[in-house]
C-alpha cells in the first residue's frame, strides 16, 4: 500500500506508533540508515500471524518509490525456500517500508550456541538461496550473519535484497560497520557486483559464524574509514587455530583476492559446506 507523504529523514519509532496500518511493537535492529521493527500486521493481509518484521528506510520521490517497489517484486518472484517471505511494501510519511515473515530464531549473528552442524546447514541453505537470486540476475551484496535468519525450527532464510537493490541505497549508505568485514574488497574499490562478490561474502560469513572473528581483526570499532582502509590494505587473517583444515581451506578459497580463484557459484560453495556438515560435531 502507499499512503504517500513528504520525503526526507525519519525518526525512530516506538511501541504503539502506527506505520501505515501496522502497529509497531519493538525495535529489532538499527544499522546504517535502516531500522527493523516488530509490528502487528493489519487484517487485510489475512496472515493469521500476530507479528511481522518491518524494515524501514528514508523515502524519496515517486521515481524512487517505483524503483523500490520494482526491486522488491524482483526479489519476491524468485522461488526458493531459503528466501525470506515478503508480504507487503509501501510509503508512509517520510519513509519507505516493507514487511516480511517474523523469524523467531534470530540470526546467525546470535547463534554461537547452536551446534556447528546447524550453523553450517544454515549457510548451505542461504547459499542455495543466493544461487537462486543469481540465476534471476540479482546480486545480493549484503550477505553476513545478521542477514541469515532462523525460523523456529532452525531452518535458515536469507533476508534482504542487499544494499544495491533496495530503494536508492549505495555502498556509502549501507550499514558500514556491520557490513565492511563481509564485503569483497573489489566491490569497495568500485568494481561491479557479480556472483563472485557474494561468494566472497559467504566465505567471510562462514569464518565469522564458526570462529566469532572477522577476517580483519578490530573491525568492531566505530571508525568507518579505518575499517575500509584495513580491508583494502591488509590480507584476510584466517583463524586456522579454531577452524578445521577443511573449513579454513573453504574460507581461503572464497576470500581469495583473485575472483577467478574462488568457487565459481554460490551453489558450488553450498556443496563445499555440505561436505563440512558431514564432519561437523
Amino acid at each position: 500500500m502507499r499512503p504517500g507523504g513528504p520525503t526526507g529523514t525519519f525518526r525512530s519509532m516506538k511501541p504503539g506508533d502506527a506505520l501505515a496500518d501496522y502497529t509497531i511493537t519493538d525495535l529489532l535492529a538499527g544499522d546504517g540508515i535502516t531500522r527493523v521493527y516488530g509490528a502487528r500486521p493489519p487484517e487485510r493481509l489475512g496472515l493469521g500471524a500476530q507479528r511481522v518484521a518491518v524494515k524501514v528506510r528514508p523515502g524519496g520521490d515517486d521515481q524512487a518509490f517505483r524503483r523500490f517497489s520494482r526491486e522488491l517484486k524482483m526479489y519476491a518472484r524468485v522461488a526458493d525456500p531459503g528466501l525470506l517471505t515478503v508480504y507487503d511494501a509501501g510509503q508512509h510519511d517520510t519513509v519507505f517500508f516493507y514487511t516480511t515473515e517474523w523469524c523467531e530464531g534470530g540470526s546467525l549473528d546470535t547463534a554461537a550456541s547452536l551446534p556447528r552442524a546447524v550453523r553450517l546447514r544454515a549457510l548451505v541453505r542461504a547459499a542455495r538461496a543466493v544461487h537462486a537470486l543469481h540465476e534471476a540476475g540479482i546480486v545480493h551484496r549484503d550477505i553476513r550473519p545478521a542477514t541469515i535468519l532462523l525460523r523456529s525450527d532452525q531452518t535458515a532464510v536469507l533476508a534482504d535484497l542487499g544494499a544495491a537493490h533496495v530503494g536508492t541505497a549505495t555502498m556509502t549508505s549501507m550499514a558500514p560497520m556491520a557490513s565492511v568485514g563481509f564485503v569483497d574488497p573489489q566491490l569497495l574499490m568500485g568494481e561491479a557486483a557479480t556472483r563472485s562478490t557474494d561468494v566472497y561474502s559467504l566465505g567471510a560469513t562462514l569464518h565469522r559464524v564458526l570462529t566469532g572473528q572477522h577476517l580483519h581483526p578490530h573491525l568492531d570499532g566505530g571508525d568507518v574509514l579505518l575499517a575500509l582502509r584495513t580491508v583494502l590494505s591488509r590480507p584476510a587473517r584466517i583463524d586456522r587455530a579454531t577452524l578445521s583444515a577443511d573449513e579454513a581451506d573453504v574460507v581461503a578459497a572464497c576470500v581469495d583476492r583473485r575472483a577467478e580463484a574462488r568457487p565459481p557459484t554460490a551453489e558450488a560453495f553450498a556443496h563445499l559446506v555440505d561436505d563440512l556438515v558431514e564432519r561437523a560435531p
